[in-house]
């Protein structure tokens, strides 16, 4: 089943599906690590500021969440 990347948990790891955003946001998502197929695990979330922390790549990233409801995921 494909969801958005805020519905992930804390803790849950999930692979990029596609991203459904305008072209220049993609552009930077993918910089950051958000391609298909690529493993992307929730590691925070702050559900008053609407902040979540990610990590992929080896590295953690910070989105906000109306950026993380364009990031569609599958659970692993």
């Amino acid at each position: 089943m494909v969801f958005p990347l805020c519905d992930l948990n804390a803790g849950e790891t999930a692979t990029v599906v596609w991203l459904i955003c305008e072209p220049s946001m993609e552009r930077r998502l993918g910089q950051q690590g958000f391609r298909f197929g690529e493993p992307v695990t929730c590691i925070f979330k702050s559900r008053m500021a609407g902040l979540s922390a990610y990590r992929i790549h080896k590295k953690v990233v910070g989105l906000r969440q109306r950026t993380t409801r364009e990031i569609l995921v599958r659970r692993i």
